[in-house]
């Protein structure tokens, strides 16, 4: 029972960990860029990136507010693409995947199985249908992280395709009536 409950234990905690690192990395953005740039692709008129930050105002934390704000304040398309492009580094660090975290968890689930399947052992209980559950429970653990650092890395690339995309429609509008 010992070594069921420490598999258990390291491959329940190595799940979590790699779902909770899997959820940050999910809500790394306040706004879908994907919907801000349909908003802006619907909307013609000139001022929209006033007005888009003007809607945004009641939501300062956002990263997305924030470039906005700073793209519509720029007195150049230079110094509004290096706004974007500091934006965009802050962007890549909170999207980051960190596939280092999900394979530390799938060997913590790795080494909880062991560390049981030893208990066993020591325990003189062999080859028992024991060591096939404890075997089960840390091979449960390592898929569940594995899924879940292969999502994150799906959702980094499909999120920061968007960005870019948003980013750099953002930009545009705001100078393309310029000068």
């Amino acid at each position: 029972m010992t070594a069921i409950l420490v598999a258990f234990a390291c491959s329940g905690f190595a799940s979590f960990w790699a779902l909770r690192q899997l959820r940050l990395v999910g809500t790394a953005l306040h706004l879908q860029p994907s919907v801000l740039s349909r908003a802006l692709a619907r909307d013609r008129r000139p001022d929209k990136a006033d007005r888009f930050d003007r809607a945004l105002r009641a939501d300062r934390d956002a990263w997305e507010a924030l470039l906005i704000s700073q793209i519509v304040g720029a007195t150049s398309p230079e110094q509004a693409q290096a706004e974007a492009n500091a934006a965009l580094l802050d962007i890549d660090g909170r999207l980051m995947p960190a596939t280092k975290v999900y394979a530390a968890c799938a060997r913590i689930a790795v080494f909880g199985c062991l560390i049981g399947a030893a208990i066993l052992f020591m325990a003189g209980n062999g080859l028992s249908m024991a060591v096939v559950d404890v075997f089960a429970i840390g091979a449960a653990g390592v898929l569940v992280s594995l899924a879940a650092g292969k999502e994150a890395q799906r959702l980094v690339k499909r999120k920061r395709e968007e960005v870019d995309v948003w980013v750099e429609s953002l930009v545009g509008l705001r100078w393309q009536h310029q000068g």
